[in-house]
């Protein structure tokens, strides 16, 4: 059976360089999935982004909305979901959790599928902010605003406190210990509510 480690975080919280350690420590073959390598499938912008501003929020929910053509969001889940029934193991590493509805959510809920929150402490986010060429100034603030307001996850993992090795061997016990249940209980929590987004709820209070 496929098992899908999904790992949540805001932007430079840590995931990349855990989902790597993770593909070195378990046995079994895992494909590393992140949404920055699938964003790059697409045609470079030519001023690129340099500040999460709102004019940049506003493009991305116009996206998600898009009738005419999926999403990136939704190419993206695709994408895991057909690699996750052809019988390989996953690694999600993404931001793309709050910008997906209860309806999208229920499609990854599959019997293994682990939900991860990587955080960090922002001050630290926002100095690996600085260091990356390809990450726009705000990133990180503005994530952790929402990203982690559903408040239920499988396992939770602090990178300003442990290093990518230490974050994967204990993600890696859990997983061997223990029954996913954080999908689950996210989708029974807004069963009534299937359009519901984390990313939607914060735009209308801003």
């Amino acid at each position: 059976m496929s098992k899908l480690i999904y790992l949540n975080g805001a932007s430079s919280s840590g995931k990349t360089e855990i989902s790597k350690e993770l593909q070195i420590i378990f046995e079994e073959t895992f494909l590393h999935i992140s949404s920055d390598t699938f964003s790059s499938f697409y045609p470079p912008k030519k001023a690129p982004l340099k500040n999460y501003s709102a004019e940049y929020l506003s493009a991305v929910r116009k996206n998600l909305k898009s009738q005419e053509k999926p999403s990136i969001v939704q190419l993206y889940n695709s994408f895991i979901l057909s690699m996750l029934k052809e019988g390989m193991n996953v690694i999600a590493d993404t931001t793309f959790l709050k910008y997906m509805t209860i309806e999208e959510i229920k499609k990854l809920a599959i019997e293994e599928a682990y939900l991860i929150d990587v955080t960090c402490d922002l001050e630290i986010m926002e100095e690996r902010e600085k260091k990356r060429a390809d990450r726009p100034i705000g990133a990180a603030k503005t994530h952790v605003e929402f990203c982690y307001d559903y408040k239920s996850n499988d396992f939770c993992i602090d990178t300003s406190k442990l290093d990518a090795e230490t974050c994967a061997e204990q993600i890696k016990k859990m997983i061997l210990s223990k029954t996913p249940q954080a999908f689950t209980q996210i989708i029974r929590k807004y069963q009534d509510q299937p359009q519901f987004s984390l990313f939607e709820n914060w735009t209308k209070n801003q």
